[in-house]
């Protein structure tokens, strides 16, 4: 007698005759059905189908199901689009920044501290912004101002190639010049020195400060009485530096034992 091989008996040995050296013809059948997918019974009522046993309940899980995916889809297009946008603000932030230090550098190469401390204004307040209220939260831990400062320095660096403090003192002007300058020109100059544009920066401070002021004192009295002398005649000039040297002098004098503490520069 041939015995032919359907599905049906297939997935039951025990008419088929066929063992498959496993289980004994008549038990395979019933590991099949305990837990083979054509077990209707356990799979069909299964969450993942929706629970399609029962059409009632299939027709509501399945607009839910769809109505999920809908709504899925459009959050999941919304946050594309926003993570696209945070992606395009922070691409101009880190290339603003990096125009600004780029142009900060080449200020304070130049000698020209007062442009350089306009545009470290403008890196100082978009830092502020951009990272502002997480400093404050730590204040306990963070200072404002010096954590501010601190990155300046450090994003100063890694754009430029050169630290910050280094470029101000080869490029600035000593307290004395720096003063005779700003006589010279009647005010139409940066005010601060090399070592205030520093501090002023990156939050260092200065030893013997009122002295160091007195100095540039000097050069301003200095300086400006030259400009005017020169206006009113060369004689008047040469008076006029005289006494303005020893008056800066006495003004120097003073200022030697005068309070010389520690003090940061807050203005440029």
């Amino acid at each position: 007698m041939t015995t032919f091989v359907t599905t049906g008996n297939l997935l039951n040995p025990s008419i088929s005759g066929l063992n498959f050296g496993m289980y004994p013809a008549g038990s395979m059948s019933q590991y099949l059905d305990a837990y083979s997918v054509f077990n209707t019974n356990s799979a069909m009522n299964s969450p993942m189908f929706g629970g399609i046993g029962c059409m009632g309940g299939f027709g509501m899980n399945n607009a839910n199901f769809y109505n999920n995916m809908a709504a899925n889809s459009d959050n999941m297009t919304s946050l594309q689009f926003k993570f696209r946008s945070n992606q395009h603000a922070l691409g101009s932030y880190n290339e603003i920044m990096q125009k600004n230090l780029t142009e900060m550098a080449t200020a304070l190469r130049n000698g020209e501290m007062g442009k350089a401390s306009r545009i470290y204004d403008e890196v100082y307040q978009a830092i502020g912004k951009n990272y502002g209220e997480e400093i404050t939260t730590q204040e306990q831990r963070v200072a404002y101002d010096q954590s501010i400062k601190a990155t300046i320095t450090n994003l100063y660096q890694q754009v430029n190639g050169y630290p910050l403090a280094n470029d101000i003192n080869e490029n600035g002007e000593g307290y004395f010049e720096n003063g005779f300058m700003q006589g010279l020109t009647l005010g139409n100059h940066h005010k601060n020195s090399s070592e205030e544009t520093e501090s002023y920066m990156t939050g260092t401070s200065i030893e013997g400060y009122r002295s160091k002021q007195f100095a540039k004192t000097v050069g301003k009295v200095l300086g400006g009485t030259i400009s005017v002398g020169a206006a009113a005649g060369i004689g008047f000039a040469c008076g006029g530096v005289v006494g303005a040297a020893i008056g800066a002098g006495v003004a120097l004098l003073g200022g030697l034992i005068s309070n010389n503490s520690t003090t940061k520069v807050t203005e440029a």
